[in-house]
């Protein structure tokens, strides 16, 4: 996940990406109610618009950047055109 959100936040630059260690931020953890990693959540203006919880709906572990991209869009935090077939 890692590798495909950092590709993402390269061609995305209208997109903030944050990486929080799960281990050194347990109030983040349990504020938000994580509980299971990888966990991608999008938010606009303060609020959790979309949730990514594992690679569920991605294809599996060994799935396209373009896939989480088109999931980020769908969420709308992505504001830039996401082409779910384009290479990264």
């Amino acid at each position: 996940m890692d590798m495909h959100l950092s590709k993402c936040a390269k061609k995305f630059f209208g997109t903030r990406f944050v990486k929080l260690n799960a281990e050194k931020a347990p109030f983040f953890v349990e504020k938000l109610a994580v509980r299971t990693l990888p966990c991608v959540i999008v938010f606009i203006d303060g609020v959790a618009k979309g949730r990514q919880v594992g690679f569920e709906g991605l294809g599996g572990e060994e799935f396209a950047t373009a896939q989480l991209a088109w999931k980020l869009k769908e969420w709308e935090g992505i504001e830039e055109e996401v082409d779910p077939d384009e290479e990264f």
